[in-house]
């Protein structure tokens, strides 16, 4: 004769220690974006730029600075640079992104230059000018065209 036992499982609530609550746990084995950022200066943008041929230096040209690593907690590396391997080049070498910044003053100027451009862009639309050449025969609503 046998005996059978019966053993049952309990889920037991473990209680970590005591930590410090300031300190954020990032779980390990979990999807995190490695571009994601943490203490980032809030009188600054900022933008990653792949390394593609002459994206940097226009970058840079436009005002904006490499962020080091000791200013938004990251291991340093190499360079000094904040990068992050982004892919491969078409010449089959690696391809890195930068994080860089830039003043939130200069960064305001640019976005207002684009929304400059965009405006009249859509004034071609709605006015129903947009790419129009001599015969095309358009038709344009009384008061223009309207977008809803």
């Amino acid at each position: 004769m046998t005996t059978q036992t019966k053993t049952t499982t309990k889920a037991v609530e473990v209680q970590p220690k005591q930590r410090n609550l300031e300190a954020k746990r990032k779980p390990f084995g979990t999807k995190n974006s490695r571009l994601n950022v943490e203490n980032l200066d809030t009188s600054f943008e900022y933008r990653w730029f792949n390394d593609e041929p002459g994206r940097l230096a226009a970058a840079n040209d436009a005002g904006y600075q490499y962020v080091t690593p000791d200013e938004v907690n990251r291991e340093a590396n190499d360079d000094s640079r904040v990068k992050e391997y982004a892919g491969v080049q078409r010449n089959g070498e690696p391809l890195f992104a930068y994080l860089m910044k830039i003043d939130k003053v200069f960064f305001m100027e640019d976005q207002q230059a684009k929304q400059k451009h965009l405006d009249k862009i859509d004034d071609a639309i709605k006015g129903g000018k947009l790419n129009q050449q001599a015969g095309d025969n358009r038709y344009v609503p009384e008061g223009g065209i309207s977008i809803k």
